[in-house]
């Protein structure tokens, strides 16, 4: 962590500058297009099969309460899944060239509880910006709940935050569904980004307000319909939730809120002048030698070469993480990786409980 972030300008844009390079021209030597490959829609199918397939079963057939809760369980690892394989690339528009390819796939976000235009605000406009930027990413921002950040004001509370803060990672996309978006979109039309999103509010709420009562029809009429009890089907919708909360909080907190990566005190620098140079010195990757992880996270775990070029699709990053670490080792850029899952999750409660403290110690 550190105050500030300094980089010397002809330095860093020379980096940046090779480093596309680079990556430019391992896609045209090798004839391979930046945007999804088959492998993508295949992964994309199964991700929907985990999410839909139990939904579909205890919707044809009448299970018991332990099979139905248990499917519901499933259908929150798929919604996760979903999220992370399907939805994050094509609302980052690295799908395909065409538009209407990415809207197909961009919309699964309605059906996770979320809403598309407030997410590619708060991520791709605002997170992906000003990256561990207090005050400027949301993606950091817990209403004071956790203490993410060196700026952000101590509580009493945040000195278990390490203890806790599972049970907050759960409910991330409950409150999705609840009302986070309708406070997110009259907050961005305040600041002004509806226009700059070249959109207006009154569309955006309308959008809103259909997809909600769209999604609560699905996923809480249309089983009370099907013959089950409102209690059980609230309760089963929730551990949904809380599973694919979770995971998806989590996933995303092990490339950004770990100890080693650089938490900026100063809020009014520009990021944009040294893009690159930001984007590593505050962004983790994590297990990228896990087959499974990588497949199960669309990627998320190559955070660096998502955050670098979020317009490649997520299936290529194995290919160009090599690229990046060695140009990165070349300009002496910090290039921050955990080998192991369990070592950057290990950060992570760490960098908890550091922040738990009134005045951490900042390297």
């Amino acid at each position: 962590m550190t105050k500030t972030l300094e980089y010397s300008n002809k330095e860093a844009q020379e980096f940046w500058a090779i480093l596309r390079k680079r990556v430019n021209t391992y896609f045209k030597e090798n004839n391979i297009k930046k945007t999804a490959t088959a492998y993508y829609y295949v992964k994309a199918a199964i991700m929907g099969l985990i999410l839909w397939g139990p939904f579909v079963a205890f919707m044809v057939f009448q299970v018991p309460i332990w099979a139905y809760l248990i499917l519901w369980l499933i259908m929150g690892v798929g919604m996760a899944g979903v999220g992370m394989n399907v939805m994050h690339d094509a609302n980052h528009e690295s799908v395909s060239k065409k538009k209407f390819v990415n809207q197909f796939f961009g919309a699964s976000m309605f059906l996770l509880s979320g809403n598309v235009f407030n997410w590619k605000v708060q991520h791709n406009v605002l997170h992906h910006t000003f990256t561990n930027l207090y005050g400027k990413d949301d993606d950091i921002d817990s209403g004071g709940l956790l203490r993410l950040h060196p700026n952000e004001p101590h509580r009493k509370m945040h000195k278990y935050q390490q203890f806790y803060f599972p049970v907050l990672y759960g409910v991330m996309t409950l409150y999705w569904a609840l009302g986070k978006d309708f406070r997110n979109l009259f907050s961005y039309d305040k600041r002004g980004l509806t226009k700059q999103m070249r959109t207006t509010f009154t569309k955006e709420f309308m959008i809103l307000v259909f997809t909600k009562a769209l999604y609560w029809f699905v996923f809480i009429a249309m089983p009370l319909m099907a013959g089950y009890g409102v209690g059980w089907t609230i309760l089963g919708f929730v551990i949904m939730h809380y599973a694919a909360g979770f995971i998806l909080s989590f996933i995303f907190q092990l490339a950004h809120v770990v100890n080693e990566v650089e938490q900026p005190e100063d809020s009014s620098i520009n990021p944009t002048v040294q893009f690159a140079n930001h984007q590593l010195a505050t962004t983790n990757n994590f297990a990228t030698k896990s087959w499974l992880l990588t497949f199960y996270t669309g990627g998320l775990n190559f955070q660096v070469e998502h955050h670098l070029f979020p317009g490649i699709c997520h299936v290529h990053y194995p290919k160009i993480a090599k690229i990046v670490r060695e140009t990165a080792q070349e300009f002496k850029v910090p290039y921050n990786e955990h080998n192991t899952f369990y070592k950057a999750v290990k950060s992570h409660v760490n960098f908890l409980k550091l922040m738990g403290r009134p005045s951490p110690v900042v390297a």
